[in-house]
């Protein structure tokens, strides 16, 4: 059976994908580019061969998993079958190791798919706005390949190449997600947003008006509490700069900095803060310890007034 094929020709006209104006970075982008390419491609017969050595690495370890809980379980009833089992074990080590193998040749000889997607997001908004280059653009499909090929079913027939794209894509657009905003905002909901976003732009062509929140949810196939928590991210996602002007066609004009009430240096606020948080422990140990001890009204009331709980200054024993 022939697995692999010939490198494509022109493979080395990868590395002009990685000029971002960096030199060490082009540099080793260029490396890491041979190094991929040194694996060939896989013809589909290949694919498939890989997969079925990858899926029976799998049920042998869940084979060794069973055997080896199987000797536990014996010798914790005073017996000993571990040597029973070892020529069990063996052929499913290897097949485990084989697994492995494959799964490593997969990925290594699809590197270049998750570098052709990366290229595709490699624009001037990506590098100056999220902050993310093409070597990140690449890690992060290189993450998406991993997982498609994990989850790769040789079973239905689709070439691996097709498949593997869509989490190859998944991927990098959460990363660019992730980087393009100073507020963590979870996978799910970046998912969300880009489906909003999708549906509203569609929406709007055929009607012609703002759609509803109702209108999405079914067009987007999500649910209306997944769109409010999509559209409250999409407001997280917006900062202000306390150094900018406001009025952006006038550099001399104020900053939102200056404009800004404060109240109090910070300092004094951090400690006030701290002063809070600090009473508020205080109060909760005394009330944890008058619940345990035996006392009446009045004498909790002398104890809350003496430590100062509940509201107020301490007081002396005698007022």
């Amino acid at each position: 059976m022939t697995v692999l094929e010939q490198s494509p020709a022109g493979f080395e006209d990868f590395a002009e994908w990685s000029e971002d104006g960096n030199e060490s970075t082009e540099g080793l982008y260029f490396i890491y580019l041979q190094e991929i390419g040194r694996y060939k491609l896989l013809t589909k017969e290949g694919e498939v061969h890989l997969a079925q050595t990858i899926e029976i690495g799998k049920q042998a370890e869940e084979e060794v998993s069973g055997l080896i809980t199987m000797a536990a379980l014996s010798h914790t009833a005073g017996q000993n079958h571990f040597a029973d089992i070892y020529d069990q074990l063996t052929p499913e080590l290897q097949k485990i190791r084989d697994g492995q193998s494959a799964k490593e040749l997969f990925v290594n000889s699809n590197l270049r798919l998750a570098v052709f997607w990366a290229t595709k997001f490699n624009n001037s908004y990506v590098k100056k706005m999220a902050g993310v280059n093409l070597m990140d653009l690449t890690q992060a499909g290189n993450m998406g390949l991993i997982r498609a090929v994990e989850k790769f079913d040789w079973r239905k027939g689709f070439k691996f190449s097709t498949y593997a794209s869509w989490w190859i894509r998944r991927d990098i657009s959460r990363e660019i997600v992730q980087h393009g905003t100073p507020v963590h905002i979870p996978p799910r909901v970046g998912d969300n947003i880009a489906k909003l976003q999708k549906s509203e732009h569609k929406l709007m062509l055929l009607y012609d008006s703002d759609p509803t929140d109702e209108e999405l949810a079914l067009e987007a196939d999500i649910s209306l509490d997944e769109i409010a928590a999509a559209q409250a991210a999409e407001l997280w996602k917006r900062t202000l700069s306390l150094d900018a002007p406001l009025r952006t066609n006038d550099a001399s004009s104020e900053t939102l900095f200056e404009v800004v009430g404060d109240s109090g240096s910070g300092t004094d606020v951090a400690k006030e803060a701290e002063e809070i948080v600090a009473n508020s422990e205080y109060a909760k140990a005394v009330a944890t310890l008058l619940a345990s001890c035996d006392l009446n009204d009045d004498e909790q009331t002398v104890v809350k007034l003496f430590y100062g709980v509940g509201g107020g200054s301490k007081k002396e024993p005698k007022k």
